[in-house]
């Protein structure tokens, strides 16, 4: 138990990094800001709001799930446990759903997973074991862009226009946050509007500010490749006040 806890709590954080040619064309390209209604925002829905056939799918695979999850420490067997499932018009081939347990006396529990429609393993995103978290950078653990790039080469999203591009940020962040309340001109400093650079191999980069319960101001920076895989992702706190 002791080196499993270890393996899970002790993610391998890599340095992550564009080429100097990307970062140099992307740093070139006009920024583009992009008000919130352009968007599609990706949402988590309660079970009855749930794809049915998702559903049924956590059913079908119920012994692959548990044993995946094993290997994290989780076990839907012990503790109550709930789960919303995350929809996105990029999501047409896979179901993802978001579990959370409420453990008084250890602390909750909560990890993502990621179920392909197809056969391919099932996987886990832990955000959350009784009570303990991880560092406060979980973005650019390289496991979970490893996870989040598997669902993209999957799904093969169409990304003709900022809007686009700025919801598949939207999606990647919401494997962390719930709700994760983006930055709009009514509420905050209209130079945290999410923005979007373009380079002209077709890579892009999404800056995008989060509202943190303490009211300061979370800002990150994703880097794509033209076909919506990320290849790098730096964010920053900017404390109340400071905008």
């Amino acid at each position: 138990m002791k080196i499993k806890l270890l393996i899970f709590f002790v993610p391998c954080f890599a340095v992550l990094g564009l080429n100097e040619k990307a970062q140099s064309q992307i740093a070139k390209s006009p920024t583009q800001t992009v008000s919130p209604n352009e968007w599609s925002a990706p949402a988590f829905v309660e079970p009855r709001g749930a794809i049915p056939q998702h559903v049924q799918l956590l059913e079908r695979r119920k012994s692959e799930f548990e044993s995946t999850l094993d290997s994290y420490n989780f076990n839907l067997k012990y503790g109550v446990w709930s789960y919303t499932e995350l929809q996105s018009p990029f999501l047409a081939k896979h179901a993802i759903f978001r579990f959370e347990s409420i453990e008084r006396s250890e602390g909750s529990s909560v990890f993502v997973a990621v179920f392909p429609l197809t056969s391919a393993p099932v996987r886990i995103i832990p955000l959350w074991y009784r009570g303990l978290g991880f560092p406060s950078q979980i973005e650019r653990d390289p496991h979970n862009i490893a996870v989040f790039n598997s669902v993209v080469a999957e799904e093969r999203p169409v990304l003709d226009t900022d809007a686009d591009r700025i919801s598949l940020a939207l999606l990647y962040l919401c494997l962390f946050d719930k709700d994760p309340k983006i930055a709009s001109a009514n509420k905050d400093s209209s130079r945290l509007m999410p923005s979007v650079k373009n380079d002209p191999q077709g890579g892009f980069a999404v800056g995008l500010s989060v509202r943190k319960n303490d009211n300061g101001i979370g800002e990150f920076s994703l880097d794509f490749d033209k076909m919506g895989m990320l290849r790098d992702i730096t964010s920053r706190v900017r404390p109340p006040g400071d905008r």
